[in-house]
């Protein structure tokens, strides 16, 4: 769960969050986090879902307002959700509308009455004005004080919230101000004394320096023709610069840059014909003694190295010395994807990530019918097979070598799917079930629990629980062979006996993709919650004793209808969710009693992200609501329905899913959703799994 902090303008009451799409072309997750409201520091709390096993960054705008002027913050002011160390998402997060910084640490816990800002410029705002302001405060215009060495000096004092945050920005002495990208965000840990630069919305806290960046790359391309385009995101300041060929043959590029600051730097040709993959965007910055540093992916420093650095085409990892391709991968194949069928002799083509030219081409295997190559420490390898000539139909395989692992890397392939294993998958990987797919999910049936799940493009699907130890001791599903779902069939004694139960009600599993990332059950009947890190838990609907036995579906015309939501409706007698409209039904002096109503309707009771909503943000569409008390509480409140003459109706969202903490996301996106709606990602009923996904979940 992250918590955003918020300062907004009035009526601007909603947070707009999204992913960048998956470079397979699939569909880019879109959600509208839930409004906490106002705390009394007059900051908007919303809560939202991350999922941080997938990869792709996760941006926010904040909006609101009448429907008939609808306010977005403009692109310039897009939010990224940073990152921790372990590269989860942090719980607690800092913002203000009209600016992208987003803060980890509580502005309130520190303040300022006077900070000074030296502005960095030569020529552009020398004689113009410090604005700054803050959503429902006016913009205040602050003259110079002075002029040092860098520019204009600024005195601003503080007062109220602004002792702790404030939004500014300069404007030319003719009246022109700077660009929205350049709006800036203080917060009281930035000190009573900060830098900035014209036309950039860093805040330092400390004075510039310049100093020279080295890179080195081993060649890519022809070196008159090869250069390093230079820029940085947060500011107006780009730069193409042009190789030089040092005498072991490698190629260099160097430039002045300010110490401190966020540089980003890509290859490309002088042409234009030839640019890096975004995947290969680094990240840089210089101390003020020339040491090199970068920002990790988890958002930690680390130190490069003290003078230049070396990177390889195609790949974003930066090296303090030159890099030596000696770490040796073995390559097994385990399976074969039927519909990757193509005969003939295979040969693998092997190239540093997103890079132009490859390591090997047409690569036989050894007399052991393995492929070995030799690659380079740290970066992503690719690699892709080719059968009589004609290329698995994937993108690429890839793997990862840590720097200080020295024996050989084995990792194990089914051609035609794209993630490469570091152990081998069950045997006749695909084969198709001895039984009936009812349904996707697990469910028990003749003593023995069914697992299926949808999910094509992987290479190994196996399922854990509490009965396997989790992922000590995995349980292997397999495919059927038109590559449809991944099925399995275990004995229920199987998963009671080590647990020491009479039944499997309730016991937790999650499934674990290509044997390194967890997702919960998209078709479970029961969730602990919808977080992505909590489990799924399996049902014997056989457990229950119905006492209604006799109930008979009535005409429409026998309805007189009452509508409520489980968690709104009571929460009085300590009893909430479905049990508390149970009560208020069976009690002497139960509200719903005399009422006269035939029917309950209850608002969506499907596991929707959070405890507290409508339910019209479905994240698990045959799980019960966990807060509403699950699947029993449900059954409890239906059986007491019967018994006293009532039908229940229940509200169903088909149209759209949340996408915040949806399982969907995570093991067929471009199955399940096609484009968007104004409430969430929009389901995709053109393919026929989805439309078997949400038959039998009627």
């Amino acid at each position: 769960m992250t918590h955003i902090y918020a300062l907004c303008s009035t009526g601007h009451d909603k947070l707009h969050l999204w992913r960048d799409a998956a470079r397979d072309g699939g569909p880019q997750p879109t959600s509208e986090a839930v409004d906490r409201g106002l705390d009394d520091r007059g900051l908007r709390l919303f809560d939202l879902e991350l999922d941080a096993q997938q990869h792709q960054p996760a941006h926010f705008k904040i909006h609101g307002g009448p429907d008939d002027q609808q306010f977005w913050e403009r692109d310039e002011h897009t939010k990224t959700v940073p990152r921790t160390a372990n590269y989860e998402f942090p719980e607690v997060l800092y913002c203000v509308e009209g600016a992208a910084r987003v803060l980890t640490q509580n502005p309130f816990d520190a303040e300022h009455e006077r900070v000074t800002v030296h502005l960095v410029t030569a020529r552009r705002l020398r004689g113009g004005q410090l604005w700054y302001w803050s959503p429902g405060v006016e913009a205040q215009p602050v003259t110079a004080s002075r002029v040092d060495e860098y520019g204009p000096v600024f005195e601003l004092d503080l007062s109220g919230a602004q002792r702790h945050w404030f939004s500014f920005k300069f404007v030319a002495a003719d009246g022109t101000p700077e660009p929205e990208f350049a709006n800036r965000l203080w917060c009281a840990q930035d000190g009573a004394e900060i830098w900035v630069h014209s036309l950039a919305a860093a805040v330092s806290s400390t004075p510039p320096s310049r100093v020279p960046l080295r890179v080195c790359t081993l060649p890519f391309i022809e070196a008159p023709k090869a250069q390093l385009h230079l820029w940085q995101e947060d500011s107006d300041f780009i730069a193409d610069l042009d190789a030089t060929v040092a005498p072991d043959g490698s190629l260099r590029f160097e430039s002045l840059v300010y110490a401190d600051r966020p540089y980003r730097f890509m290859f490309r040709s002088r042409a234009g014909d030839y640019w890096e993959d975004d995947e290969a965007q680094r990240n840089v910055f210089l101390s003020s003694d020339g040491a090199v540093w970068t920002v990790t992916g988890d958002g930690n420093r680390r130190q490069v190295s003290k003078a230049e650095l070396w990177t390889l085409d195609g790949d974003h990892e930066l090296f303090g010395a030159r890099p030596q391709r000696k770490q040796q991968v073995v390559v097994s194949i385990a399976a074969r994807d039927p519909a990757f069928s193509n005969g003939g002799p295979l040969t693998l083509d092997v190239w540093v990530n997103h890079a132009r030219t490859k390591l090997y081409e047409a690569l036989a295997p050894d007399a052991d019918g393995r492929w070995y190559f030799q690659t380079y420490s740290e970066v992503v390898t690719s690699f892709v097979f080719r059968a009589g000539g004609v290329r698995e139909p994937i993108e690429r395989h890839t793997v990862k070598i840590d720097e200080d692992d020295d024996l050989p890397t084995t990792v194990y392939v089914v051609l035609g799917r794209a993630d490469a294993l570091p152990r081998a998958p069950i045997p006749d990987l695909f084969a198709d079930p001895p039984f009936e797919l009812h349904r996707p999910g697990a469910w028990l049936d003749n003593g023995s629990v069914h697992f299926v799940l949808h999910c094509p493009t992987a290479a190994c699907v196996e399922v854990i629980g509490e009965w396997t130890n989790w992922e000590r001791h995995p349980i292997p599903l397999r495919s059927t062979r038109d590559g449809t779902f991944f099925w399995g069939r275990i004995d229920a004694s199987s998963i009671t006996g080590p647990l020491g139960r009479t039944s499997i009600h309730g016991v937790g599993y999650k499934f674990l993709i290509n044997q390194q990332r967890f997702v919960q059950d998209p078709a479970a009947d029961w969730v602990e919650n919808s977080a992505p890190s909590s489990q799924s838990q399996l049902v014997d609907h056989g457990s229950y004793q119905w006492r209604s036995n006799g109930w008979q579906r009535p005409g429409w015309e026998y309805l007189i209808v009452y509508q409520a939501h489980p968690n709104g409706f009571a929460d009085q007698n300590q009893a909430v969710g479905f049990d508390a409209i149970t009560r208020e039904l069976t009690a002497d002096d139960g509200y719903l009693r005399g009422l006269g109503a035939t029917a309950l309707l209850l608002l969506p009771v499907a596991e929707y992200a959070m405890d507290y909503g409508w339910g019209y943000n479905p994240s698990f569409f045959y799980a019960v609501e966990s807060s509403y008390g699950g699947p029993d509480a449900l059954k409890r409140l239906v059986d007491a329905c019967h018994e006293r003459g009532l039908a229940v109706l229940v509200d169903v969202v088909f149209n759209h899913a949340g996408t915040g903490d949806n399982a969907l996301w995570a093991v067929a996106s471009k199955s399940y959703f096609d484009g968007d709606t104004e409430w969430g990602a929009m389901i995709n009923f053109d393919h026929p799994q989805v439309i078997h996904f949400f038959e039998q979940n009627l």
